[in-house]
């Protein structure tokens, strides 16, 4: 079996097993009304009025964060992804060989279901109906699971797909729906498996050609109109951190040199923005030294800036966007969530939640962020007050 580079790293078993619990993060804000509102009722009901409805609008729009719902579901998670309607997570439990369905309202436990190997990546079909779940096993393996809540093999394993090499960590899925990709480890660097989503087996297997201490694909997304896929290289050397394969001719057509400021590791996680101005490549990058975000405007392939983000557990960060494309999230260990303005690149928010942050998806409807953890909680932040 081959291990994940970010799971060598940095993640920690914790010991003892604990009953799943939902248990609030921080205060309620108390309503400031509530101190006027018996006196004086008889008399000058003016000035009650006006008093209570100052105070009731101020309380309500102060921008103060609301509580965080935190739930222990005994894990160290490897990835996340929700459900285009929004009422689902699906998300993969690296020490439990499993992959498990969690509702977004109390984030409580729908069902488990086993995937038979260490479980990595998890990406879901465009239409929510299949999720794939990348095995990290020899060889290889990609699990499909059935997610359609009107189909008679909801949340049953309707296949396994076993890749021709050994691991797989990453997934991409194309924007229109009708095919994915599964990376592979070894032998270096991997290879792109092209899986059709209708059949549900593989078309076409794609090496690139990347060099480096020992390169490893690591994640997958697509340029917005599907014609480019972006293919981060683990472990490469500078002219190979990034891939980039057509979608039209299925074969790797270029690579790009991110100009990383630090050594060791290299990129991982990935996230497309299509902001107002332009659309962005953001990729998540650890060292030995401290872990950062290189931004790329996909337009030109060229790269825009670094952002440190300072010594972190070790682990690749764990990268996410709102749908509106206008903010970046940033979840790792040892620092506190991030959010970045995607025009200017700049961080706008930051909040500690706890230090073992490691991945994260928005909400379809932007309002919450869903972060997992490295010590078994998965979390819901009120994005509006993060």
């Amino acid at each position: 079996m081959y291990a994940s580079p970010a799971r060598l790293l940095a993640v920690l078993w914790l010991g003892g097993c604990l009953e799943s619990s939902l248990s609030p993060i921080g205060e309620a804000i108390p309503s400031e009304a509530d101190a006027d509102t018996d006196a004086d009722t008889d008399a000058d009901t003016d000035a009650d009025t006006d008093a209570d409805t100052d105070a009731d609008t101020d309380a309500d729009t102060d921008g103060k964060p609301q509580d965080t719902l935190a739930v222990d579901h005994n894990a160290v998670f490897a990835d996340l992804d929700v459900t285009p309607d929004g009422s689902r997570l699906y998300v993969t439990r690296t020490f439990e060989s499993d992959l498990i369905a969690v509702s977004t309202t109390d984030l409580s436990l729908i069902t488990e279901i086993a995937v038979g190997g260490s479980a990595e990546a998890v990406r879901l079909s465009t239409d929510g109906t299949l999720a794939l779940v990348a095995v990290n096993s020899s060889p290889g393996q990609v699990v499909v699971v059935d997610t359609d809540p009107s189909s008679s093999t909801y949340h049953t394993v309707l296949t396994a797909i076993t890749l021709s090499e050994n691991g797989a960590l990453g997934l991409g899925v194309h924007p229109d729906g009708t095919q994915a990709f599964a990376l592979s480890q070894r032998p270096e660097p991997g290879t792109a498996s092209a899986i059709d989503l209708s059949s549900l087996t593989i078309t076409q297997r794609i090496t690139p050609t990347a060099t480096g201490s020992a390169p490893i694909l690591r994640d997958m997304v697509f340029s917005p109109d599907g014609a480019r896929g972006y293919i981060s290289v683990f472990q490469s050397d500078d002219a190979n951190n990034l891939v980039v394969l057509s979608s039209k001719t299925q074969a790797f057509t270029d690579a790009i040199d991110l100009g990383l400021p630090h050594g060791g590791g290299g990129p991982g996680s990935m996230v497309m923005v299509a902001g107002e101005a332009r659309t962005t490549l953001w990729v998540t990058n650890n060292s030995w030294k401290s872990s950062g975000v290189t931004v790329v405007d996909v337009a030109t392939d060229a790269v825009l800036t670094h952002i440190d983000l300072g010594p972190t557990d070790g682990s690749i960060p764990g990268i996410c966007a709102d749908t509106a494309g206008s903010q970046v999230l940033i979840a790792a260990g040892q620092i506190p969530m991030m959010a970045f303005d995607v025009e200017s690149m700049a961080l706008t928010k930051e909040r500690v939640e706890l230090d073992s942050h490691y991945d994260c998806v928005v909400s379809p409807d932007d309002d919450f962020v869903f972060v997992s953890t490295s010590t078994g909680e998965i979390l819901k932040i009120d994005m509006l007050h993060l």
